[in-house]
């Protein structure tokens, strides 16, 4: 057997910076606000696999590739006010849809981990879904926001 050693990583939470920015809402990049701290808030998956296996008769098969990265951006967030500068991604969805969009918007996120900081840009964002209401009895609500995206880039 051989020696193993194990990389810890320390990660303080809640450093997570998300910006949205659609300048049929407002001139300026609104931070949002609104994410549990012991639950995942967001989820930004491609809406096409990038890699295609057919099959072939006698065990071969064919492998299609493509570079398309458009997808959906999903946060689960719950409701913290009523106004777009205040951050709330559930009224600021809401308002884009209302104003009949065609623009999308620019989402960018950065976070820090293990003494790096990633960011990712989300561009010609649109509204996929964003709930009318959601109440609870003894907690905040979660609201599950859709955004489709055209394109990203990572850096």
């Amino acid at each position: 057997m051989g020696d193993f050693a194990t990389k810890h990583s320390v990660q303080a939470v809640g450093g997570v910076t998300i910006t949205y920015l659609h300048t049929g809402i407002d001139a300026a990049a609104i931070t949002i606000q609104g994410f549990k701290l012991q639950s995942q808030f967001l989820n930004a998956e491609n809406a096409i696999d990038n890699s295609v296996i057919i099959p072939i008769l006698g065990g071969g098969s064919i492998q299609l590739t493509n570079n398309n990265i458009a997808g959906t951006i999903t946060f689960n967030c719950t409701r913290v006010s009523d106004k777009i500068t205040d951050g709330d991604i559930v009224t600021i969805a809401q308002k884009q849809v209302s104003i009949g969009d065609s623009v999308g918007a620019t989402i960018a996120i950065t976070w820090p981990f293990n003494g790096a900081t990633f960011s990712i840009t989300f561009y010609n964002c649109t509204v996929k879904r964003v709930p009318a209401a959601r109440l609870a009895g003894n907690d905040a609500p979660d609201y599950s926001v859709q955004f489709n995206y055209g394109y990203y880039k990572v850096g």
